[in-house]
Order: structure tokens, then C-alpha cells, then sequence
């Protein structure tokens, strides 16, 4: 028999290997997804939110393409456009945006104004990550050029403090 404490290990650690068995057959993801799952890092009820808003703009959609693309596959497609967005907030908000725009319009037409509407969405999105990108180099830049010219005020102040030590030490010899 084994002892108590030896026992529970023994227990843990065989449940251990099952659930890693299990979480290398579902791939690396799953286990990545798991783990922000249980830290709490990922928020189901947001989760929940913009699959409701991607199952609605799919609604507004002709009834054929549902059919022929299915509704699973749809929703994978839009989920696919809405890759330039981290944030699960900013997906949500941009799925009710899409789906704002494409009532006015013809049902036949909604598709290619959904297409339409994520290609202009990612270019504003890539314009503005540009503007990010060149603040931030004009940031770096600023910044090295000032502790590149304070650090030659430095290296002059102590060449001056130095000779005027060592002129005010020669008086003295």
C-alpha cells in the first residue's frame, strides 16, 4: 500500500499525463486557450457577444449563401476578416458596425458590402497602425538625438572640470 501523501501524487500525476494526452491531441492552442481560460484572461460572456453580433450580420445575408456556404462557414469567413483586431471589444464593435451598414443595402448586394466594408476597414486600420509606427520612429529618433547631445555636454563639462582641476592643482606645485 501506499502512503496517503504518495498516493495523492501518484493520482496527480497520472491525471496529469491524461490531460496533457488530451490537450496534445486537440494541438498547442487548445492548450494555450486553456490555460488563459483558467487564469481568467479571456472573458466568455465578450466571447459570447460577438459570436451573437457575427450570427446576426450573417442573418442579413441571402438566404442561398447561408445555404451553399453554410453558416459555420460564414462565420469562419468573418471571424477571418476581423484578424487585424486584437481586442475582442473592438471585433464586436466592428461586426455591429458591418452589420449597421449592410441593411441599406440590397440583400443580393450585402455580401460584396460586407467584403467591401472589411477591405476599407483594414486599410484605415493599417493606415493608422502606419501613423503609429512612424510617431513612435519620430519618438525614437527625438530621443537619441537628446541623450546623444546631453551626453556630449557631459563628456565636455567633465573634460573642462578636469583641466581646470588639474590647471588649479599646477599653481599649487
Amino acid at each position: 500500500l501506499l502512503h496517503p501523501s504518495r498516493l495523492f501524487s501518484h493520482l496527480l500525476q497520472s491525471f496529469s499525463a491524461q490531460c496533457a494526452r488530451i490537450l496534445s491531441f486537440h494541438g498547442k492552442y487548445y492548450n494555450i486557450l486553456l490555460r488563459y481560460i483558467i487564469a481568467g484572461l479571456i472573458d466568455h460572456e465578450l466571447l459570447a457577444k460577438l459570436d451573437k453580433e457575427i450570427y446576426e450580420l450573417i442573418s442579413f445575408l441571402p438566404k442561398n449563401m447561408q445555404e451553399r456556404s453554410g453558416v459555420d462557414g460564414l462565420r469562419n469567413a468573418i471571424k477571418n476578416m476581423l484578424h487585424n483586431w486584437e481586442e475582442t471589444k473592438e471585433k464586436v464593435a466592428t461586426v455591429k458596425e458591418a452589420r449597421n451598414i449592410i441593411e441599406k443595402f440590397d440583400e443580393a448586394e450585402r455580401w460584396n458590402a460586407v467584403d467591401k466594408f472589411f477591405d476599407i476597414k483594414h486599410a484605415k486600420e493599417d493606415l493608422v497602425q502606419t501613423k503609429k509606427e512612424k510617431a513612435k520612429a519620430n519618438l525614437l529618433a527625438m530621443s537619441v538625438t537628446i541623450l546623444s547631445t546631453i551626453s556630449i555636454i557631459t563628456l565636455v563639462s567633465m573634460i573642462l572640470v578636469l583641466l581646470a582641476i588639474e590647471r588649479n592643482t599646477r599653481k599649487a606645485q
